[in-house]
């Protein structure tokens, strides 16, 4: 698996819900602190996007993790009140 940065994710920053759209089908969307801490995780069903809800996440500065068919792509996401 390799590491890539094809996939969109908005809108960013965000308050409620992010919409991320790949290539290639997604599997697994994680969401982690800045320090590491893993704080949401949700399957993809196997489209190409998907609509997660971030709106009881705390303002901050997020990773997110998007596992696809072939690669995994990390972008950063920034949660407005």
């Amino acid at each position: 698996m390799e590491f890539v940065n094809n996939v969109s994710l908005s809108p960013n920053p965000a308050t409620s819900k992010i919409s991320i759209k790949a290539p290639e089908r997604i599997q697994l969307i994680k969401i982690f602190t800045i320090s590491g801490e893993e704080v949401m995780s949700k399957t993809g069903g196997n489209n190409l996007s998907a609509t997660v809800v971030i709106g009881l996440l705390p303002k901050g500065l997020y990773n997110v993790r998007v596992i696809t068919d072939n690669a995994i792509c990390n972008t950063l996401l920034y949660k407005a009140s």
